[in-house]
């Protein structure tokens, strides 16, 4: 019985225990406790127990020992834990490797860089071990790295190891040892951090202008992307300042974890608790590293909440309240928080009431009585407070209002007259402006000379329109609460008709034109008679007017016409003054490229005969004209369309959009096809294409940490010149961000050589316009502190953490990358404080780079170390201390190098040693680094093969006792030969030729091969192509005459020796096969 995933499983393996002759089957596989418990019972099959004499009828009961006997098991196992099983052993991730006794389980992932977990499992029983130990070596055994007889490791970082477990055999009395090699995999790599304010949730603070304080009620929301994720990350401010001239009733904490919680947008956390308008800095800890985010969150936005403006309806009696601010989202973000709360009260009266404010505009009954205190005071008051504070959001001074009416103003109607009839007009009444309660409120409307009522309303601002008589004097009289309150006397006099045209809607048939006519002020119910003449005198059209507006139709071009209006058909009296007018075919022609792209050649062609641009107001063309649009001097085969068109009924036409390479065009125009007299209209049109890049786009960045400057400079476009047609779009420069699913979001609009500033790191792209050749892509990042590794450690001097445990540790540690200088701080580790810092020990600030710090005189206990650079970006080392004579310990970079390779010797960069290195059995060994801490020879010889000792002295640890260890280099020969397995070979003609290498001479495997072949016995080789196996088929080519040829290889090895092998001879035959002559002979 053993524990497996923390759940008890039996073994279907049972021993036998003879009890006189009555057997019971048992789990094979006991903890060492449970041997022990059962050392009375015979570990051999057959074998009687002899203790518990006293009753043994009672003992050997089948039943009751076998229950007993489980029993045992269980509570054994369950309340005795032994070296190879721990009750609480964490799940397995993975297994790493295996032997034949024992397994290397992975317990906890790479998060950071330092801090996976293994443990070793027994694979079968291994109870018969004792004294087992465990040795940890990196890199394969080249890298001493603990020792202990507990069989979990911790803090390890992704790389090659070697665990040797050792142990004496009770069973035979020899030492066991069973070595495992295994990886620690990589962690997989980590999105870039990208962390910045998310304007959509953000709520900027409430300040009261009126106090000066800001009530700190604003909430603050982040977008993170990258990093370690949500489930891992802390966030606290780490420094404020308030807004200048606001002083923040509620200051933010600093330095203490905020909880946050996602929103319904993926990866925006809203950081718990209410924030003043400020300067921040947000400390982000991903759980591997920190950075700060730096953030302007003001209070200005959100003071066009107050005050709201407010009207008192006296009659209802209700209070309405509307606020200014309806579409600013950080208004709305108040709202939707229901935590902003309204009052109002008669002046002088104290705020009892308080309605929450979850819409922009709300309407509040009230009693009799409340209206009537308002009244009877004058006036009312309002105020706003946020989540029940004490303090007001704001407070809207007095508002006066008396039930006495006052007539502030009558206006009308913007366009009130908005139809005009025959006998009457359509528009709106007077509107009458009152302040006070206004109850039972209407107009009538009346004739002034006779007092006749026309309309009435029941409202001083009437909503319809309604039909007046022309020409008549009216009154509109106001009245409200009984009486009168105004009045407005109006009329409006009937305006004489005239005569419009509408070219626009003209249409130019092949051989006359048809003219649109309308009349002017009048209506639908008293339209004219509309008579034309022609310059002779002669009337050519005379009708009544359907509509408004009519057609004329087929009136001659170039010929005068006079129009008349008449009240019917048998009037001679015209109603409007004369209108002469003429229509003539077009005499000048206009092309231009309209809706032109700059990025490309793409247009539409237009064609015109009044402007040489369209305006919306294109000239029609007569029905039946052909154009023609030809390229003068530009390839035809590129135009995206044919040449020859014919116009549509309705006289428009243009060309559909398309791509045109610059150039000239020519556009010609027959409005009369069948004529041999006409002359077309022709006209040249220089196209000179899009905007064209004069210069390429540059994007200038500097940065002080995670403050970036963004200045596009150049990237400008010639752009051409047509009649009536600007783009200035090619002036602005587009930024862009890229997300993590790399999709592209807008950022800004950026304007040459002006910088635009950003807090926000990730890639980036800039381009102008949608000229999508003219992008640079960018990075903006900062980047992030780390460890050097063989400069940081953690150690004690053996004898003395005897002797004086509280002093006897060091540990030294140095920074790379990120922005120096850097900052040291030493915690003792705490598991139950943030990040585990516990009490701060002591501190290095402002360290260069490449400067190693040491704190000495430590405790032989666990500590952490805080590592910040100058852009208080920040992460964490903890680490084992282990003695100083496991870290003073020889390395070497590659324990196999190829001659001519260096070999790079080196240990842990210990402070205050002194370092010596010599080689095992060469007293003549001398290097000039040989008292350093690394020492390398640049190009490694045969005779350079060896075991290398490392001395490491400490005067101030154990008395100066050296600690040595050694290194075992290999250095790999230089690849000097290698045959081929034949000298020479017959072939028939276009059969392979086939040779082998065989024989290597100091080379190292695996090999790579390339043959050549030759035709001049050696004199110029050619390669053959894919004939890179270690055998070759090779067929020469088919040329007459090539009757033998010489192949060789040039092989390489995996030092990148190269080397060429001997030449091998091949002869070529013909081969010919005999023909029977009997077959050419005829069959009768």
């Amino acid at each position: 019985m053993y524990f497996n995933k923390k759940k008890i499983v039996v073994n279907n393996t049972f021993r036998k225990f003879a009890i006189k002759t009555v057997e019971c089957t048992v789990t094979t596989l006991f903890m060492n406790s449970i041997q022990q418990a059962l050392f009375y019972f015979s570990l051999k099959q057959e074998r009687k127990i002899t203790s518990f004499s006293k009753s043994p009828q009672r003992f050997f009961n089948t039943r009751y020992f076998c229950s007993w006997l489980l029993s045992l098991c269980l509570l054994v196992t369950l309340g005795m834990p032994s070296q190879l099983w721990a009750q609480a052993t964490p799940s397995a991730v993975e297994t790493l490797g295996e032997g034949n006794f024992f397994a290397v389980e992975l317990t906890k992932e790479v998060f950071c860089s330092k801090d996976a977990a293994i443990r070793i499992v027994p694979k079968k029983d291994v109870t018969h071990l004792t004294n087992v130990n465990y040795t940890l070596e990196e890199n394969f055994g080249s890298h001493f790295k603990n020792r202990s007889n507990t069989p979990e490791f911790n803090a390890l970082s992704a790389d090659n190891y070697t665990i040797i477990i050792t142990a004496v055999n009770t069973t035979t009395g020899l030492t066991f040892e069973e070595r495992i090699n295994f990886v620690v995999p990589t962690p997989p790599p980590t999105p870039e951090r990208d962390y910045a304010v998310n304007d959509y949730y953000t709520r900027v603070s409430v300040i009261d202008v009126a106090t000066g304080k800001d009530l700190s009620t604003g909430k603050i929301a982040l977008k993170l992307e990258g990093g370690k994720g949500l489930a891992t990350t802390t966030i606290s401010v780490q420094s404020y300042t308030p807004m200048a001239g606001y002083t923040p009733l509620y200051p933010p904490t600093l330095n203490v974890p905020i909880n946050f919680t996602p929103t319904a947008e993926a990866n925006v956390v809203m950081l718990d608790g209410e924030y003043p308008a400020g300067d921040y800095v947000i400390n982000i800890f991903d759980g591997c590293l920190g950075v700060p985010l730096r953030l302007k969150f003001d209070g200005k936005e959100l003071r066009v909440l107050c005050p709201p403006s407010s009207e008192l309806d006296f009659c209802a009696p209700k209070m309405s309240i509307d606020y200014n601010s309806s579409w600013i989202r950080s208004s709305f973000l108040y709202f939707e928080s229901q935590k902003l709360e309204l009052s109002f009260a008669p002046i002088g009266k104290p705020f009892t009431q308080w309605h929450p404010q979850t819409v922009y505009s709300r309407k509040y009954p009230i009693t009799t009585a409340e209206a009537e205190a308002i009244d009877a005071a004058g006036g009312y008051q309002i105020a706003l407070r946020y989540a029940d504070r004490p303090e007001y959001v704001c407070l809207v001074g007095q508002k006066a209002y008396s039930s006495n009416l006052v007539l502030k103003r009558i206006e009308w109607a913007p366009n009130y007259i908005s139809h005009r009839n025959c006998m009457t007009w359509s528009g709106w009444c007077p509107w009458f402006i009152v302040e006070g309660a206004l109850c039972n409120a209407e107009i009538v409307v009346t004739k002034k000379a006779t007092g006749e009522v026309v309309r009435s309303f029941d409202n001083l601002k009437p909503g319809a329109t309604t039909e007046w008589p022309y020409s008549i004097d009216l009154v509109a009289t106001a009245k409200a609460n009984g009486k009168v309150i105004g009045s407005k006397e109006f009329r409006v006099d009937q305006e004489p008709p005239y005569i419009g045209f509408r070219p626009n809607l003209d249409v130019y048939q092949s051989k006359c034109i048809d003219v649109t006519i309308f009349s002017g002020n009048l209506g639908s119910d008293c339209l004219p008679v509309l008579q034309i003449k022609d310059h002779n005198g002669n009337v050519v059209y005379k009708e009544r007017m359907a509509r408004i507006e009519v057609n004329v139709p087929c009136l001659n071009y170039g010929e005068e016409y006079t129009a008349d209006f008449f009240e019917n058909m048998t009037s001679t009296q015209p109603i409007a003054v004369p209108q002469k007018f003429i229509r003539t075919l077009p005499t000048k022609l206009f092309m231009y490229g309209y809706e032109i792209e700059i990025c490309n050649h793409v247009m539409r062609p237009w064609i015109d005969w009044e402007k040489g641009y369209y305006d919306g107001r294109t000239k029609k063309w007569p029905v039946g004209s052909v154009w023609r649009f030809e390229a003068v001097d530009v390839d035809a085969s590129a135009l995206p369309y044919t040449h020859i068109y014919q116009f549509s009924p309705d006289g428009y036409f243009y060309l559909p959009k398309g791509s045109y390479p610059p150039g000239k065009y020519k556009v010609t125009i027959d409005m009369d096809p069948t004529s041999t007299t006409d002359t077309p209209l022709v006209y040249y049109f220089d196209f000179a294409g899009g905007f064209q890049r004069k210069d390429p786009l540059r994007i200038d960045v500097s940065n002080e940490c995670t403050n970036f400057a963004i200045t596009p400079r150049d990237g400008t476009y010639t752009q051409p010149v047509y009649p009536g047609y600007s783009d200035n779009n090619a002036k602005q420069v587009y930024l862009e961000r890229q997300q993590l699913d790399g999709g592209w979001i807008p950022v800004a609009n950026l304007e040459r050589d002006q910088p635009y500033y950003t807090t926000q790191t990730g890639h980036y792209r800039a381009f102008v316009d949608r000229c999508r050749d003219n992008i640079v892509e960018f990075d903006l990042s900062v980047p992030s502190p780390k460890l050097k590794n063989y400069s940081t450690l953690a150690y004690y001097c053996g004898k003395a953490a005897e002797t004086s445990p509280n002093t006897a540790g060091t540990i030294q540690i140095e920074a790379y990358d990120g922005t120096p200088p850097y900052s040291y701080h030493l915690y003792e580790m705490d598991a139950s404080k943030p990040n585990k810092l516990g009490t701060l020990v002591s501190s290095y600030t402002n360290k260069p780079l490449g400067e190693q710090v040491a704190f000495s005189n430590l405790g032989v206990k666990a500590y952490i170390v805080k590592i910040e650079d100058a852009c208080q970006q920040y992460f964490f080392y903890e680490d084992v201390m282990r003695p100083l004579k496991d870290v003073a310990r020889a390395f070497v970079k590659k324990a196999v190098v190829c001659q001519g390779e260096p070999i790079e010797l080196f240990t842990y960069n210990i402070k205050d040693v002194d370092f010596h290195w010599t080689k095992v059995g060469d007293p003549s060994f001398t290097h000039p680094e040989q008292n350093q801490r690394t020492l390398v020879i640049p190009h490694a010889q045969q005779s350079d093969a060896g075991t290398y000792q490392l001395t490491v002295m400490d005067n101030n640890c154990d008395n100066g006792k050296p600690f040595t260890s050694t290194v075992q280099v290999q250095v790999l020969p230089q690849f000097s030969a290698a045959q081929l397995n034949a000298q020479q070979q017959e072939v028939c003609w276009q059969e392979p030729i086939s040779f082998q290498v065989a024989q290597f001479v100091d080379g190292q495997a695996p090999y790579t091969y390339q043959w050549e072949w030759s035709k001049d016995n050696g004199a110029t080789w050619q390669t053959i192509v894919g004939q890179t196996n270690q055998r070759l088929s090779f067929v020469p080519p088919a040329v007459p005459d090539l009757m033998q040829v010489w192949v060789r290889c040039q092989v390489t090895d995996s030092c990148g020796f190269v080397v060429t092998t001997n030449q091998a001879h091949a002869i070529i035959h013909p081969c010919y096969a005999p023909v029977n002559p009997q077959l050419m002979n005829r069959a009768f």
